[in-house]
Formats: C-alpha cells, structure tokens, sequence
C-alpha cells in the first residue's frame, strides 16, 4: 500500500535549480529547518513536512495488527 503521506519533500521552483541559482543562504536556512523558509512557488518546508510525515505515521501505526511490523520506503528528508 502506498501512502501520500511519505511522498518526497515538494521542493517547488527549486526544482532542478543549482544551489547558486536558489542561493546558499536561504540553503543554508532551509536545511537548518528555518520555519520561515518554503521553496519557491508552493513548496514545501520542513515543519509541514514533519506534519505530514507524522499524519501518515500514526495512519500506518493504526492499520498495523499488534504483533505486525509494517516497512516505509522513503527519501532522506522524510525518514
């Protein structure tokens, strides 16, 4: 079963941008989990990532039978 909620982190318009065309500060700010920073044009930042990772967690937790062990395949940012 697939859930959305593992999905990568949406990066917006940073996407296929150098790190000199998206600046190494706001980098830099992005990657220390700056609340105040969201990639580009309806990106995603780390704080709504981790809501979003944290939802489809306990959804799993749920439907995973006492006993049972479930498995996430994923991308850095979201484990």
């Amino acid at each position: 079963q697939i859930f959305e909620g593992f999905k990568e982190l949406d990066r917006g318009s940073w996407c296929g941008k150098t790190k000199d065309e998206i600046g190494t500060d706001m980098l830099a700010r992005f990657d220390a989990c700056d609340p105040s920073v969201t990639p580009g044009d309806g990106g995603e930042s780390y704080p709504a990532l981790k809501e979003r990772v944290l939802k489809a967690r306990d959804k799993l937790l749920e439907i995973t039978d006492v006993g049972k062990a479930s498995a996430i395949v994923s991308h850095l940012q979201v484990t």
